[in-house]
């Protein structure tokens, strides 16, 4: 695929303002916020984007201007060189780019609730939800839950370190540093260790997305409602208690 020049980014970031599904990663990356790969159907004029980040999320949008762009989308997926060294979860807006993969890919695409792929299969369709919060439904879950059994403390420079797993802010921060200067999260502390931590895997003005990890001895407890929901009440404490402004996706 052609990579699109870094002066040309800009082009990159107005065209996501008619992307209706969340694509705060995207945006992190052209804004600089993490590593990611960018590339366009044309390097000089770009009418359609490819936009990688770091941890393997992909979002595909906007209209090619020339059919190769359709091929080189094709051969990414596919992987027939084995350039693409690890799996990427694709997200396309508009919709026509689904019935456009769909005729490019033909058998080479598996339902995920398929029982067998198919022996040509090679890429896996699933459907991402997207939630819009609820400030009263918030209010209402937090007063039935019962108290957290560990200490909720903020993501320190400690606990950032110890965080492991597989969605933790390392993937989704250029650094430590640059996470406790301008991110978010809290964590459920169970002696040193993180016991479930949720944070801001990306902040853009007034919305943020929350990653969640809760460590595999301490799942199935209810430790991860308790670290989110410090974590929303916090934000909605800094928007001085005006819900309005701040969206959680």
């Amino acid at each position: 695929m052609r990579p699109l020049p870094e002066r040309n980014w800009r082009k990159a970031i107005r065209a996501l303002d008619g992307v209706g599904i969340n694509h705060l990663f995207a945006l992190a990356v052209l804004e600089g916020q993490v590593e990611g790969e960018v590339y366009a159907d044309d390097p000089l004029d770009p009418a359609a984007f490819y936009v990688l980040h770091s941890y393997g999320m992909t979002l595909l949008y906007g209209e090619p201007q020339d059919e190769r762009f359709f091929g080189e989308v094709r051969a990414r997926l596919l992987n027939g060189d084995g350039s693409r060294k690890r799996a990427e979860w694709l997200q396309v807006w508009p919709d026509a780019w689904n019935a456009r993969l769909h005729g490019m890919l033909g058998r080479q695409l598996r339902a995920s609730d398929e029982s067998a792929p198919a022996p040509d299969a090679a890429v896996e369709v699933h459907t991402r939800v997207n939630f819009r919060f609820d400030p009263l439904r918030f209010e209402s879950s937090m007063e039935a839950l019962p108290e957290c059994p560990l200490p909720l403390v903020r993501v320190d420079a400690q606990i950032y370190e110890a965080v492991r797993g597989a969605v933790v802010p390392h993937f989704f921060w250029r650094s430590r540093d640059a996470f406790l200067r301008d991110g978010i999260g809290f964590s459920a502390i169970d002696g040193r260790l993180p016991a479930s931590t949720a944070f801001s895997a990306f902040i853009h003005g007034t919305q943020l997305e929350i990653g969640i990890e809760t460590h595999g001895a301490f799942q199935g407890r209810g430790l991860a409602q308790h670290s989110c929901g410090a974590l929303i009440a916090h934000c909605i404490a800094a928007a001085d208690g005006n819900t309005a402004k701040l969206e959680m996706r």
